[in-house]
């Protein structure tokens, strides 16, 4: 028959053996929904910065476009000279300027994500929405 001390020695293991398992599930849930949140704040960063990149190379495409269209306005009109002519030209190369900067920065995005192993997808939703969105 046990003593009354091998008996309370007993049920204070079992009960820090509880508390010690409890604390290692509440750390264990923690930490899984810290990488929950570090998963998803790596999605949203990935799929902003994408979303921006493709905003931009967007708004390069409509500024070249326009800056052509000008051109071909003042070539109707003929009045393509002086100081109108060197400001559209010098428009037209800041467009391209910029449209070219655009095109490289969205096209380096997706390499980067893959590298550092974001699924193809999360850029893909991006793509589509903006293609929605047009």
């Amino acid at each position: 028959m046990k003593n009354i001390t091998e008996i309370a020695w007993t049920s204070r293991v079992a009960q820090a053996f509880a508390i010690g398992v409890c604390g290692a599930i509440v750390s264990l849930v923690a930490t899984a929904s810290s990488e929950t949140d570090q998963y998803e704040q790596t999605k949203i960063n990935f799929q902003t910065e994408y979303g921006n990149a493709l905003t931009k190379l967007a708004q390069a495409k409509a500024r070249l476009t326009a800056s052509e269209k000008a051109l071909r306005k003042a070539r109707q009109r003929d009045r393509l000279k002086g100081e109108s002519r060197t400001a559209i030209y010098a428009e037209i190369e800041a467009a391209k300027v910029e449209l070219e900067t655009a095109e490289n920065n969205a096209a380096r995005i997706p390499e980067s994500a893959r590298r550092a192993g974001v699924p193809p997808g999360w850029l893909r939703e991006v793509e589509e929405r903006q293609a929605s969105a047009s």
